[in-house]
Order: C-alpha cells, then structure tokens, then sequence
C-alpha cells in the first residue's frame, strides 16, 4: 500500500482490492482509520519517510542486488512474502510453539483471521470486511469461522 492511500486529514484509507485488478474498474474501498489503526499508520508513514520509500512499509534490506531490485517497486518496499516470511521467523525464534509441529504452528493468516474476529466485535462486521479487503460478508464469515466461544454441549441425565 502506497503512503499516498492515507489521507491523514480526513483519517482515511483507501484500499484497492487486488482480485478487482483484472476488473473494467477495480475496486477501491476507503476506511475510516479506528484510532489504533490511526497510530500504528502514522508510525508507518514516519519510518517510510525516513527512509523515502513511498510505501507504507518499508525496510532497508541488508544487502541489495539486482534480483532484489528487480522483484521489489522500491528498494526498500518489501515483497508479498515479507510479513509473512518474519513472522514465521521469529515465531520460531521465540521458541513459544517449539513444543508443536511447524505445520501445526500459527502462522500470519491464523494471526489475520484474529485480527479479522478481534475488529468485528470491536467495530462490527461491515468495518471488517472493508479493513480485510473482502468483496462478500461470505469471505468474512469464513475468516470468522472458528473464533467464537464453543457452545457448552448439553447433556441430559434422566
């Protein structure tokens, strides 16, 4: 996401769904930012700053060479993979789910699918959906799928 889909003043975001790519018009939808949102955006836009990168999240990688180069839009923008590939990193690192098979442990989309649950009951279903980026109410319901309380199972002695 590029700097330049933040609008500070009026605390928005624009998000451009990008399964609408191929679309005539593809699909933006803008966000109100929530306020914590807000403040992890603004620490964002600083540190991208810093390094002038115009997006949103950014890193000096430790070594550049062509290839990197070629598969980044920046220098220092990170890749699809980037997040994801951290995260794993120092899950693991941290040593928390040693005790589990890596197939077995959380991973960036389970932590996602949190987030997803976490919003809705904060700030509602429609306000998720935007902020995920899903097209349906049928996408989010399947993000949600899982997080909620299990319903106590009824057993009757007679």
């Amino acid at each position: 996401m590029e700097r330049s889909s933040i609008n500070i003043k009026d605390n928005t975001m624009t998000i451009l769904q990008h399964k609408s790519l191929n679309y005539d018009k593809p699909v933006f939808i803008e966000v109100d930012m929530h306020p914590e949102l807000r403040e992890v955006v603004l620490q964002c836009i600083e540190h991208s700053m810093r390094l002038r990168c115009p997006y949103l999240i950014a890193t000096r990688p430790d070594h550049i060479n062509e290839q990197i180069r070629n598969a980044k839009l920046h220098p220092f923008a990170v890749t699809e993979d980037h997040i994801t590939k951290q995260f794993k990193k120092y899950r693991d690192l941290s040593g928390a789910y040693d005790h589990l098979e890596l197939n077995q442990r959380p991973s960036l989309h389970d932590l996602r699918a949190l987030g997803i649950y976490n919003i809705t009951q904060k700030y509602g279903k429609k306000y998720a959906q935007a902020l995920a980026g899903h097209a349906t109410v049928k996408m989010t319901d399947h993000y949600l799928e899982g997080h909620e309380a299990p319903k106590p199972e009824r057993i009757s002695y007679r």
